[in-house]
C-alpha cells in the first residue's frame, strides 16, 4: 500500500514538473527524451542531464514518460571495461594533442588533396603530350617509327594506370580525413563530458 502511494506521489511530481517547467518540456520535445534517477535520500530527479546527486539506475524517458532505456553508471566496471576505457582515453588524448581544431584537420586534408590533384594534373599533361607524339608516329611507315609508336602506347597505358591510382588515392584521402574529423569530434565530446563529470564531484 505504501509502495503504491509512493509511486503515485512520484508520478504526480513528474507530471507537475512537465506541466510547470517549460524548459523541460521544450528539451523533451527537442531531444525526444529526458532522464530520471534517484539520489541517496530517495528523492527523484528529472531533466535532460544527469543530476550529480544521482546514485541509482538512470532511466531514459521519451516525451510520453515511457522508459525506453536504463543504465547503471555506478555499477563497478569489469577489468576489460576499465582497460577499454583507458585505451579510449589514451587514443582520444593523442588525437586531441595532434590537432588543435577541426579547422586544422580540414586544412591538412585540403593541402594533401591539392598535392595529389597537382600530381594528377601533371600526369594528364604527360598523357596528352605522348598521345600527340603517338599520333604523329602512326603516320610514319618506317620500322623505327613503328617501334617508337609501340613504346608510346605502352607509356600511355602506364600513365593511365597512374591516373586511376591517383584518383583512388584522392577518394581514399578524402574519406580518411572525413573519418578523422568525426573521430576528433567524438573524442572532443568525450573529453568535455569527463571534465564536466570531474567538476560536479
Amino acid at each position: 500500500m505504501n509502495t503504491r502511494a509512493g509511486t503515485s506521489k512520484h508520478l504526480v511530481w513528474f507530471v507537475a514538473l512537465l506541466c510547470l517547467s517549460g524548459t523541460t518540456i521544450s528539451i523533451a520535445q527537442e531531444i525526444g527524451q529526458i532522464q530520471k534517477c534517484q539520489d541517496q535520500t530517495g528523492q527523484w530527479h528529472y531533466g535532460s542531464h544527469l543530476n550529480k546527486d544521482c546514485r541509482s539506475v538512470i532511466s531514459d524517458l521519451n516525451s510520453n514518460g515511457i522508459i525506453i532505456n536504463q543504465s547503471d553508471p555506478f555499477k563497478p566496471a569489469s577489468n576489460l571495461q576499465v582497460l577499454a576505457l583507458k585505451q579510449q582515453q589514451l587514443s582520444d588524448q593523442r588525437l586531441l594533442r595532434g590537432y588543435s581544431s577541426v579547422k586544422s584537420i580540414e586544412q591538412e586534408k585540403h593541402r594533401k588533396l591539392d598535392e595529389l590533384k597537382m600530381q594528377q594534373s601533371i600526369n594528364l599533361e604527360l598523357i596528352e603530350k605522348i598521345a600527340a607524339e603517338t599520333q604523329e608516329l602512326k603516320t610514319l611507315n618506317s620500322q623505327a617509327a613503328q617501334s617508337a609508336f609501340k613504346d608510346r602506347l605502352s607509356s600511355i597505358n602506364q600513365y593511365l594506370n597512374r591516373h586511376e591510382s591517383l584518383s583512388m588515392k584522392i577518394r581514399k584521402t578524402s574519406s580518411d580525413y572525413d573519418l578523422l574529423i568525426s573521430n576528433y569530434l567524438q573524442a572532443l565530446a568525450r573529453s568535455k563530458n569527463q571534465t564536466a563529470a570531474l567538476n560536479t564531484r
